[in-house]
């Protein structure tokens, strides 16, 4: 577990049984666009056959899986989030959340055009196949994630506007998928991020978010949220 998110758990305990008046729970439902960046994105393809009379092999030669080059772009998601306001000024968040739209990997392929290769098959079949090698149809797409984090601000007592920073730990599930099979990778990093919440009665708000969700050397993932936050 992640050496921040347990601090915050620790934090959240020790506050809780000292019966802090300031304490109450809330929860949020929220619509978030996430910027991906990677150079490259393994996508799979078809697999060799086991049967021994048929041959099936990249066009080019290569190993599988195919690469999609230079990925920036855009997927969309949903999300819920449960929180503890523990003071005026600290609150301890779980959100989880899910992908609704991939991203169409064919303009990042470094050959983006289909193309067929017909191979002979050993006797006593003597016929041909096809073999489509470029993953024309594969796209990336968030299956899921999930998060802990602790939130400085956002509950300014007399306050319309409520600024605040996040910080936590994040893991994701992103998926490559196409006709042919599908690959994927799972993502856990430490996360970071500013946002406000607009006061629009004493118990519901409306949220603005930006979210650091992924910084690594081969990936980088950037989420921008609207949101509504209800006390309970």
């Amino acid at each position: 577990m992640n050496k921040l998110f347990r601090a915050a758990c620790q934090l959240f305990m020790l506050l809780t049984l000292s019966n802090v008046s300031y304490a109450g729970s809330y929860i949020g439902f929220g619509f978030g666009m996430l910027d991906y960046a990677q150079d490259n994105v393994e996508s799979a393809t078809l697999p060799d056959s086991d049967d021994p009379q048929v041959i099936v092999r990249q066009i080019d030669g290569g190993e599988r899986p195919e690469r999609i080059r230079d990925l920036d772009d855009n997927l969309s998601g949903l999300k819920v989030k449960f929180g503890y306001q523990v003071t005026d000024f600290i609150a301890l968040e779980l959100r989880g959340g899910f992908g609704v739209s991939p991203i169409k990997l064919a303009d990042y392929g470094e050959e983006v055009i289909t193309e067929f290769i017909t191979l002979p098959v050993a006797p006593p079949n003597d016929r041909a196949i096809e073999i489509i090698t470029t993953p024309v149809d594969a796209e990336l797409s968030l299956k899921n994630y999930f998060g802990g984090y602790i939130r400085l601000g956002g509950d300014f007592p007399n306050q319309v506007v409520s600024p605040y920073v996040l910080v936590g730990h994040t893991r994701a599930d992103f998926a490559v998928t196409e006709s042919t099979g599908g690959a994927g990778g799972k993502l856990r990093d430490s996360s970071y991020g500013a946002g406000f919440n607009i006061r629009l009665n004493e118990l519901l708000y409306i949220n603005l978010e930006y979210m650091q969700m992924f910084d690594r050397k081969e990936i980088e993932v950037q989420e921008f949220t609207i949101g509504i936050e209800y006390k309970l």
